[in-house]
């Protein structure tokens, strides 16, 4: 939350179902606040919360922080990319958490980098987000400008990846997905014909997939809705 009092990252917890709060517990500074954060909860009750830190020289990291009780307190922030992208002002484009079955952490993120170049980026832990793996890039296309990519994560590491493609005459809603826990992924599949943004993705424990984003046609906009089961 941003603010002249206290600016930063915030978390709070109910333990009655969401009837109270706790009182808000502040887990870093120096938070780049219009990145909206993303939680992630894995098998055995980890937490993990995202978010875009800002460190010395303007330097906006995505950064993963993990709590083992609850809620009530957090681990310092890990850098998951290390992209060292300067930029002086909110990106508005949050990262995205999934957490499979075996406790396999994945995170997926934008950035520019020190280059400054727009990529969409994967990554994942096996150690609950002490460290991360190399970062892979998902987008390829050249001359178009990828953008908020959303993940889902089934029990069995399947992970689908959707983002916005844009180039100067068009938006498309793009995905590419896995089957053997992000080590490899589909070539790159277009799910839309029109000017399409703000995709979002869920995936339940049988791999029912359903995909959203929303359309802007004449004339007016619509919302559209995708559905796909993953082969077992």
């Amino acid at each position: 939350r941003d603010g002249k009092k206290d600016p930063g990252t915030y978390a709070t917890r109910s333990t009655d179902h969401g009837q109270t709060l706790a009182k808000n517990l502040k887990i870093d500074e120096n938070t780049c606040v219009c990145c909206r954060t993303s939680l992630a909860t894995a098998p055995e009750g980890t937490v993990y919360l995202a978010w875009r830190k800002i460190f010395e020289g303007n330097i906006r990291e995505t950064v993963v922080a993990r709590s083992t009780d609850g809620g009530q307190s957090f681990s310092e922030p890990v850098i998951v990319g290390n992209d060292r992208w300067v930029y002086a002002g909110c990106p508005h484009r949050p990262a995205s958490l999934g957490v499979d079955r075996q406790g396999r952490l994945y995170v997926v993120w934008y950035t520019e980098g020190a280059d400054e170049t727009p990529a969409v980026y994967l990554a994942y832990s096996d150690d609950q987000g002490r460290t991360f793996s190399p970062k892979q890039a998902l987008n390829s296309s050249k001359g178009t400008f990828p953008d908020h990519p959303q993940m889902a994560v089934d029990e069995q590491g399947r992970v689908v990846v959707v983002w916005e493609e844009q180039s100067p005459v068009r938006r498309e809603v793009v995905m590419r997905y896995s089957f053997d826990r992000g080590q490899t992924f589909s070539k790159l599949i277009k799910l839309n014909e029109k000017k399409g943004q703000s995709p979002v993705v869920s995936v339940n424990s049988q791999g029912f997939v359903a995909l959203a984003w929303m359309d802007h046609a004449m004339p007016g906009h619509r919302l559209v809705l995708q559905t796909l089961q993953l082969p077992r």
